[in-house]
């Protein structure tokens, strides 16, 4: 057996749908208005969710009404092919954060601790989220929030569209969460930057139920984060989902759905931006989706085609829904979409799943000094040092608590 026809064999392939079964099942009867996306490993789990979500809809009145309250990025609504959903009437929201910490500096970036700068990139997207639990016009006062939109997506990126997005994004009393976990580190520091912010902003709907999807059963989750996380889901705010294998993660935009970017230099250079006496450090990245007409694009769509095949399986095997196509039909269907990825990646674009390309509709506005992609398919641009000194000394302007030091 050739190796990506082992790695997407049948087994794996289920209980990554069964994990998108489960979480679909029990999203209804969680009280929430805000379902956030903090990883892009968990982008494609989500749209298998949502894909669960309409097929039992399609049998069960309480999973109908759920989805006419459940309003789709537009990002997602690209590989779902029902329409029966919130449409933006209804009024549980979909928040898609860029927390993305898989910084990888290679020598790039000197005299910083690298380790530091994840923790430090994940408290200010934390920062970033608490915004949405406040008006459109009170998150726009904070200059976390407004770095983000103003300076990478409209400054940086040219992205005045999700720019607009963010800032209107409804106001979320109560937030629930889908994350994906390998070592447990991104999801313990996540809860509990959020869990500080609960006290520090008086805002106990920031505090999530947790849905954590877990790689290797289980087995990769390291000490502290095993512990931290255990004591999160035992105490009733979370629930894992352990699998023998996440097939979607660190494997690149073609599996994901996402590119990541992050700005090093930004990062840099913002710890020596002050809010009031602490630093304001800038956890500079954001999130694109794939372009349309691109092979990073087949392969996600099939690769979601896929899982979508092996959820309607296993929903129909398990009584959960009716059918016009018999049990092998539906299997059919699952091992033709399993056959057309494994195609994809391994007759002339096996490169896909290694290889950045050009998959992104990101237009950069400033100076890119180098590019390159870490190991775990980030992509890092370094900018030119006197254009962030720039953009740093312009944003302070807007805040009379800001101080940003130009002599570093």
């Amino acid at each position: 057996m050739r190796a990506y026809e082992r790695i997407f064999s049948e087994e794996p392939l289920m209980e990554y749908s069964k994990a998108c079964i489960d979480i679909a099942l029990d999203l209804p009867s969680r009280d929430f208005d805000g379902l956030l996306i903090p990883s892009r490993g968990a982008f494609p789990f989500f749209i298998g969710i949502v894909n669960a979500l309409n097929e039992l809809g399609k049998n069960h009145k309480d999973y109908c009404d759920f989805n006419r309250k459940l309003n789709l990025p537009k990002a997602v609504k690209r590989y779902v092919k029902s329409q029966n959903f919130g449409g933006g009437k209804g009024d549980k929201n979909v928040l898609l954060i860029p927390f993305t910490a898989d910084l990888s500096f290679e020598g790039a970036v000197e005299d910083v601790d690298e380790s530091s700068f994840i923790d430090f990139t994940r408290n200010y997207w934390s920062q970033v989220t608490s915004n949405f639990l406040l008006s459109p016009g009170e998150r726009k006062k904070d200059p976390h929030f407004s770095f983000f939109t103003d300076c990478i997506l409209r400054k940086i990126e040219n992205r005045e569209t999700e720019a607009l997005a963010y800032e209107n994004f409804p106001k979320i009393n109560k937030l629930a969460m889908i994350d994906t976990i390998i070592s447990g580190r991104a999801s313990s520091r996540i809860l509990k930057c959020l869990g500080n912010l609960v006290r520090d902003k008086n805002l106990p709907g920031l505090l999530p139920h947790a849905y954590l999807i877990v790689d290797a059963n289980g087995n990769k989750l390291k000490s502290p984060f095993k512990e931290a996380l255990n004591d999160y889901v035992y105490s009733g705010k979370g629930s894992f989902h352990k699998i023998s294998r996440i097939l979607s993660e660190d494997e690149g935009a073609a599996l994901e759905g996402l590119a990541a970017i992050v700005y090093p230099t930004i990062m840099k250079k913002s710890m020596h931006l002050k809010n009031k006496d602490d630093m304001m450090f800038i956890g500079a990245g954001s999130w694109s989706p794939v372009k349309e007409n691109s092979v990073h694009n087949e392969v996600f769509d099939t690769f979601s085609n896929l899982v979508s095949a092996g959820i309607e399986y296993r929903l129909f095997n398990d009584g959960l829904i009716d059918g016009e196509k018999t049990e092998e039909q539906l299997k059919e269907n699952f091992n033709i979409y399993r056959d057309k990825l494994v195609g994809l990646i391994t007759n002339g674009n096996k490169r896909v799943l290694s290889c950045r390309g050009d998959f992104t509709d990101v237009n950069l506005g400033l100076t890119i000094r180098k590019i390159y992609e870490s190991g775990s398919h980030v992509v890092h641009v370094l900018n030119d040092g006197k254009e962030i000194n720039s953009l740093f000394k312009n944003f302070i302007l807007r805040y009379p608590d800001l101080r940003y030091s130009l002599n570093h």
